[in-house]
């Protein structure tokens, strides 16, 4: 097939999903995933912008369901067509100076497409619903880790009625992507605090083997600890011997128990021996961690200036 023939099929695909998927206000489902998306993003760093995008998915509802999921139903090829004409068009005269080229030969319109849809589940909330089977399915496949990814996001996206798949996953050793569901807790704490079991879970993969998942863990329970501060009676005492008696070569794990500690404030002066130990280490960022959280925690066992 010729590179005309093929550009010009991917231009009618694309022209006719544009124009059978569910549209609101005269513009398509992707568009307001697109105007929701930078919503979504500003409302993260706390200035938002208003909620048009959201407003508009929710009233397209239950018709965008099938296809968020087939959007999100992408895994990007290792090796394909695409990158043989790609890397042999950047070869040519003029032609390397586009970068439409780069993005169409690395897939980056269905990945990006993906991610928007993966956020619309957090349009939907509790309408989305009828999709947790599915996304259930995905979330537990070991073949396709994107789309495994993306199914365990857009569950923490739903929201509570997504939390027993969630925490089924979480308390499942042989499950394929608890560390993911571990940084989901993480990403939306109300989550886990809207289920008893959520937290005595993620301190017991503290203990776990896989470096990711009990890093994972750690960082969740400092972001929950800001949100709710949770379970103290058992979650610090458990912090504080993980602190002991792991070696602290893995700057990412110990960085989220000391975290996690400084969150709970007042409530770990059980740590402060411990953290005034770590405050004199020869090593400078467990120095400047240990010292933070005793800021937060007891500030007058300092005697020198607080670490920034």
């Amino acid at each position: 097939m010729s590179l005309f023939g093929l550009i010009t099929i991917c231009t009618v695909v694309a022209f006719l999903t544009h124009e059978h998927q569910p549209h609101y206000g005269g513009k398509s489902l992707t568009y307001w995933m697109d105007v929701y998306s930078k919503e979504y993003n500003y409302e993260i760093a706390g200035h938002p912008r208003g909620y048009e995008g959201r407003d508009a998915i929710r009233a397209i509802g239950t018709n965008a369901l099938p296809y968020l999921l087939e959007w999100m139903n992408y895994e990007r090829p290792r090796s394909d067509s695409r990158r043989t004409i790609g890397k042999f068009l950047l070869r040519l005269p003029y032609i390397s100076r586009f970068d439409s080229i780069r993005k169409w030969m690395n897939h980056y319109a269905e990945v990006d497409r993906a991610t928007l849809a993966v956020k619309a589940f957090g349009a939907l909330g509790r309408l989305a619903d009828p999709a947790l089977p599915e996304l259930n399915r995905r979330m537990n496949t070991n073949a396709q880790a994107d789309i495994s990814y993306r199914a365990t996001i857009a569950l923490g996206q739903i929201g509570e009625s997504a939390i027993p798949l969630l925490s089924a996953q979480l308390a499942n050793t042989n499950a394929p992507n608890r560390a993911q569901v571990a940084n989901v807790f993480g990403w939306f704490p109300a989550l886990a605090t809207n289920d008893s079991s959520v937290v005595p879970m993620l301190v017991t993969c503290l203990d776990a083997p896989d470096t990711t998942l009990h890093r994972n863990a750690a960082l969740a329970l400092a972001r929950i600890a800001e949100f709710s501060q949770p379970n103290p009676d058992l979650v610090i005492p458990i912090l504080t011997n993980q602190l002991r008696a792991v070696p602290g070569q893995d700057t990412i794990f110990h960085s989220g128990l000391l975290l996690a500690l400084a969150a709970y404030g007042e409530k770990a002066r059980g740590a402060v021996p411990l953290l005034q130990q770590m405050a004199v280490d020869q090593t400078d960022w467990v120095r400047v961690k240990a010292t933070n959280a005793l800021m937060k925690i007891a500030p007058e066992v300092l005697t020198t200036a607080p670490a920034q």
